[in-house]
């Protein structure tokens, strides 16, 4: 990640424009559609990331979640975490079920 993604992302954690929820188990999510339809903000308390997104087909790579914006790898349990809070709040978010692919 360089440091305009860095930088990117910490604008968007001050963004009020990201879909916020306030989950019991896992706390804070915040999510918001980036570059046109093809990127997926996601935050998850402090810690966010960007995912490669289709929003017009409601698709997203599973492979695109990499890292946090801290640097920190995302492990393969991790990684199904996190997908399962995104396909649960996406609907909520954007009124679309969204296929993992």
């Amino acid at each position: 990640m360089n440091s305009d993604e860095i930088t990117y992302l910490q604008d968007l954690k001050n963004d009020d424009t990201a879909s916020e929820f306030a989950d019991k188990t896992y706390g804070v999510i915040r999510l918001k559609t980036i570059y046109r339809g093809e990127g997926l903000y996601f935050q998850l308390n402090d810690r966010a990331l960007i995912c490669t997104i289709s929003a017009r087909d409601a698709m997203l790579s599973k492979k695109s979640i990499k890292r946090w914006d801290n640097g920190k790898l995302i492990e393969e349990q991790e990684r199904d975490t996190i997908l399962e809070i995104i396909k649960l709040y996406y609907p909520k978010a954007y009124l679309s079920e969204l296929t993992i692919i």
